[in-house]
């Protein structure tokens, strides 16, 4: 067995399979488990309140597009437990494999946005079971400003990224989601830029 690597702070996704592996939430909600820690199928089932049977497939796909790894084995009574961890802490899409084969980002997006959706319901059930109100923050905004405006916020938007993924560790005693989506409005798109692409 290899010695154990830490992931790589990102990873560009330049395979069509790469993305299809993550459009799906599931698949999407084991990756991102995978870049807290190595996890084995049956401890991220329980993780997740699935059952393990449901996910072996999923972690198949998912080393296969190059996007988890296998990090360790160890034998437990007569099996065998096989770790595995994200080979980066996030993802980025290369555009270029969108243009050339059609793909739609949508369904990342998509994907991102139910995991997350899963996620705070969990958290509502969790907090209903325990009489708590549910500890969510959930903001939605539009803004009008400059481009200046706008490249100074994104500056400080991947800062704030930074020194939240920076925050995590295995010492913590409480887990948070977090789920950001900074983006241009389709109003902004002339006509014409809209038909080109």
């Amino acid at each position: 067995m290899k010695k154990h690597r830490m992931p790589k702070d990102s990873l560009v996704l330049n395979k069509p399979n790469q993305i299809k592996a993550l459009a799906d939430p599931l698949r999407y909600r084991v990756f991102e488990l995978l870049t807290m820690e190595a996890r084995t199928a049956k401890q991220t089932a329980e993780y997740m309140g699935v059952k393990p049977t449901r996910l072996y497939h999923h972690f198949g796909v998912l080393e296969k597009a190059g996007l988890i790894r296998k990090v360790k084995t160890r034998k437990v009574r007569g099996t065998v437990e096989k770790y595995y961890e994200a080979v980066a802490k996030k993802v980025v899409v290369d555009p270029d494999v969108l243009g050339k084969k059609a793909l739609p980002l949508s369904s990342l997006y998509a994907a991102a946005l139910q995991a997350t959706l899963e996620e705070i319901l969990d958290v509502e059930r969790a907090a209903v079971d325990a009489s708590q109100e549910p500890p969510v923050q959930l903001v939605r905004l539009k803004i009008r400003t400059t481009q200046t405006k706008i490249q100074e916020l994104q500056s400080k938007l991947e800062e704030w990224v930074e020194t939240c993924q920076e925050s995590s560790s295995e010492e913590g005693d409480r887990e948070y989601g977090i789920t950001v989506a900074f983006y241009q409005m389709a109003e902004n798109f002339s006509k014409e830029e809209r038909n080109e692409s």
